[in-house]
């Protein structure tokens, strides 16, 4: 599979959960290569919150090592590791003293072709949108997102 029909793929998956956020799928070229995935409720820069990608609702960004040479027209590698860097959903806090608490989600590191890699994403993001609906029945979305979960979350 190439890279241009894996972020199609993973971009889908996603999009059966949240049809309305974005989800970024890139080569990073920095030391080394990898495929970055990063995973907003924002369906684009004008839903952040002042502006920055930091300030979404979701901190969810895995990544995948990828040879030094790999390019977008090369085909994926059939062993790849998928690794998250960060899984979590930012909650209203407990405490008065902080401005956010964190949901975490649960994840596994994924092995294998890109079709399992594809697969590993559906059953992410999946627990990701139960996650959102059990912090809606909770009452623990962060007053800074109910209007923006109440537009993306059903």
């Amino acid at each position: 599979m190439k890279f241009v029909e894996f972020k199609e793929e993973i971009q889908k998956a996603y999009a059966k959960q949240f049809p309305n956020s974005m989800c970024n799928v890139i080569i990073f070229k920095g030391l080394g290569r990898m495929i970055a995935i990063d995973c907003y409720l924002a369906g684009d820069k004008s839903e952040f919150r002042y502006g920055y990608a930091l300030n979404d609702m979701f901190d969810v960004g895995m990544i995948i090592h990828m040879p030094n040479d790999f390019e977008k027209e090369d085909n994926l590698p059939e062993n790849l590791e998928m690794n998250w860097q960060h899984s979590c959903v930012k909650a209203k806090p407990e405490s008065k003293y902080l401005a956010y608490d964190a949901e975490r989600v649960s994840y596994r590191k994924a092995k294998g072709d890109a079709h399992g890699i594809i697969r590993a994403c559906n059953k992410y993001f999946k627990r990701l949108h139960d996650t959102v609906e059990k912090m809606k029945q909770e009452d623990k979305i962060h007053p800074d997102f109910v209007e923006l979960v109440n537009q993306k979350v059903r």
